[in-house]
């Protein structure tokens, strides 16, 4: 991210898809830079349980990207929910 300028704090989108039956919640979303790809393809890659590529299909982007070539660092991961349920 650092080499592509990307704040890792200011992402463009971020869903949660939801559950899992192990207790494990999935997450996923969009960071977007100015850039081109020079080659079409490209794979995706997954390091510790967080997976992301470089594409070129997302949502709209803000509008301080909309006059300027696009792409984005789309990822997704699994994460335990840990923040204390509310008692029922």
């Amino acid at each position: 991210m650092d080499r592509l300028g990307i704040d890792p704090l200011k992402e463009g989108e971020a869903v949660h898809y939801g559950h899992e039956s192990c207790g494990q919640h999935i997450y996923g979303g969009w960071f977007y830079f100015v850039g081109t790809i020079d080659a079409q393809g490209g794979s995706q890659i997954e390091e510790n349980g967080f997976s992301y590529f470089i594409g070129t299909s997302f949502p709209k982007p803000p509008a301080p990207f909309q006059r300027q070539p696009v792409l984005a660092l789309e990822f997704m991961t699994r994460l335990p929910w840990v923040l204390p349920t509310p008692a029922e």
